[in-house]
């Protein structure tokens, strides 16, 4: 049996209900009823979308209630007034649509729900009033949606939420209140999406083995955390890390094996990151490194050796007022085609460049070494025949400083290094 109702009626007759099935798409979308009959819904397997959207008068289900159902579509009961669902209801369900529980008065799910759930919706539990789900809920879960826990006030998930994800979705837990996740949770994530613990206020830390998986980061997926370390294992495998993914973190160290394998560093990615120093072989095989990208790491005092051998493009501004790095890695830059003006402005401390930088650049953009110290060395073969050099671009504290070619500081333009 399938309805699909669009009523005002507030109460229905005794044994109403108890042989559906399916619930229809809006099936009661606004209906004003405060209660169900006795034995309502329970051979429910399916809830449809907006089945009870809006039902702002309802106050309780029957016993029995959704105790077979197996998937709630979406929006099923976004801003439903109901506080509570009765024992043995959503210990099937394998899916949650997006909004399932969006804006809902609900605070406790019973024993079981959730415990067979794979897949979680974009905005599930978005701004729901839930203060904690029953053991094994989530254990399941290999996917997590698109703001699924946005604006969340749980603290803590129960043991084994989250240990089989594989996916986490764009702001899933954006500014989630949760001060920590279960032992196990994300170990088999491959993606985090773009916001996913961004402004996560209250997280102090993450499980061991989490993200040791993980391929790639989205942007601003850390904006913003607070956890200070991640766990051993971490980013080993991340290939690429999005815009401003750490942006205004707290971290200030990474774990051994972090970043070995990435390729590209998006856009501010590391932007005002406390970090002090980056893990052995991190950068080795970055090819890209965004604007911005390490902009104000002003703890940061080196580049493990091997870093940025590889990239061929750094955007403007990307290591802009690393005011304590001294020098970069042997090799590093040697491979390099395009770079952004004032990419090492304010690099303070920056002494030395390696050799072989530049040696691929034919445009030297304006101002790329504004406030670095007058002693900084650059080696005049790094520099290719014919390149351009653009306005300041060798210049600190407004005043030409020697770069070292052969002690006489470089043109403006210029069309063989043997002539400086």
């Amino acid at each position: 049996m399938r309805i699909a109702l669009n009523c005002s009626i507030t109460k229905f007759p005794a044994g109403a209900f108890q042989n559906v099935t399916s619930i229809g798409s809006e099936a009661f979308f606004k209906c004003p009823v405060t209660e169900f009959p006795a034995g309502a819904f329970r051979n429910v397997i399916s809830i449809d979308s907006d089945a009870f959207i809006d039902c702002s008068q309802l106050t309780e289900f029957p016993k029995g209630a959704f105790q077979n159902v197996i998937s709630i579509g979406s929006k099923a009961f976004l801003n439903c007034s109901i506080t509570k669902f009765p024992a043995g209801a959503f210990q099937k369900v394998t899916s949650i649509g997006s909004n399932a529980f969006e804006n809902s008065s609900i605070t406790k799910f019973p024993a079981g729900a959730f415990q067979n759930v794979t897949s979680i919706g974009s905005n599930a539990f978005e701004n729901s009033s839930i203060t904690k789900f029953p053991a094994g809920a989530f254990q399941n879960v290999t996917s997590i949606g698109e703001s699924a826990f946005l604006n969340y006030s749980i603290t803590k998930f129960p043991a084994g939420a989250f240990q089989n994800v594989t996916s986490i979705g764009e702001s899933a837990f954006l500014n989630c209140s949760i001060t920590k996740f279960p032992a196990g949770a994300f170990q088999n994530v491959t993606s985090i999406g773009e916001s996913a613990f961004s402004n996560c206020y209250q997280l102090t830390e993450f499980p061991k083995g989490a993200f040791q998986n993980v391929t790639s980061i989205g942007s601003e997926a850390f904006f913003k955390c607070p956890v200070t370390e991640f766990p051993a294992g971490a980013f080993q495998n991340v290939t690429s890390i999005g815009e401003s993914a750490f942006l205004n973190c707290s971290i200030t160290k990474f774990p051994a094996g972090a970043f070995q394998n990435l390729i590209s560093i998006g856009s501010n990615a590391f932007y005002d990151c406390p970090v002090t120093e980056f893990p052995v072989g991190a950068f080795q095989n970055v090819t890209s490194i965004g604007v911005n990208a390490f902009y104000n790491c002003n703890q940061l005092t080196k580049f493990p050796a091997g870093a940025f051998q590889k990239v061929t493009s750094i955007g403007s501004e990307a290591f802009y007022n690393c005011s304590q790095l001294t020098e970069f890695p042997v090799g590093a830059f040697q491979n390099l085609i395009s770079i952004g003006s004032n990419a090492f402005d304010y690099c303070s401390q920056l002494t030395e460049f390696p050799k072989g930088a530049f040696q691929k650049v034919m445009h030297i953009p304006d101002e790329l070494f504004l406030y670095c110290p007058p002693q900084l060395t650059i080696d005049k073969t790094s520099i290719r025949y014919r390149a351009y050099i653009g306005n300041n671009a060798f210049k600190s504290n407004n005043k030409e400083y020697e770069a070292k070619f052969k002690n006489r500081a470089p043109n403006p333009f210029y069309s063989d290094p043997d002539e400086l």
